[in-house]
């Protein structure tokens, strides 16, 4: 893993919520009248709102898109009610007051939302989710080439302007060993 970027819940604007506590007891008063975007089947997005409709004990239903703009067009229209999006997605819109954040999915509070709480902050023990990214090399790539590969990487990733970089957009910087790569 080189880095790891967390996801918002995010509502549409004139929802009438201001935590995900309030998110919960409308969902609970209204079961199948919430929705929630989600880039499809089987996708970070995806399989977060599902862990948050079984661990809050709603039924939020699952409207898939092809891609996070269409997404977020109808949460912009008030067509969908929320999602689980990419923090990167959704810091500027948030900022901009077109949408409202109500939890991170990071292990602590994220410097985009610095008054935004966890997901373990509202209630859900373990509930840290992170997209990530990393590198990978064919099967069968030499030992040597492996190790100067992953000696570059890292020289890159903690290279001063690299890391300001990723501050900047808010991305945490991740890496790992092979070995942990590997095991994770």
């Amino acid at each position: 893993v080189l880095v790891e970027v967390p996801n918002v819940l995010v509502t549409r604007v004139g929802l009438e919520v201001k935590t995900t506590a309030d998110l919960i007891a409308l969902a609970k008063a209204k079961p199948g009248a919430l929705n929630y975007g989600s880039t499809g089947v089987g996708g970070t997005p995806h399989l977060t709102s599902e862990a948050f409709n079984f661990r809050a004990g709603v039924k939020i239903v699952h409207v898939p898109y092809k891609g996070t703009v269409e997404i977020l067009n109808d949460l912009f229209g008030e067509r969908i009610d929320i999602g689980f999006l990419n923090l990167l997605d959704v810091v500027a819109h948030v900022e901009a007051g077109k949408l409202k954040a109500l939890a991170v999915t990071s292990a602590e509070r994220s410097a985009a939302f610095p008054d935004v709480p966890t997901m373990v902050e509202s209630g859900y023990k373990d509930y840290v989710v992170y997209a990530w990214y990393g590198m990978c090399a064919p099967a069968g790539t030499p030992q040597p080439v492996l190790e100067k590969l992953h000696a570059d990487t890292l020289r890159v990733m903690n290279s001063a302007d690299v890391k300001q970089r990723l501050n900047e957009l808010v991305i945490d910087v991740a890496t790992q060993s092979r070995e942990e790569y590997s095991a994770f």
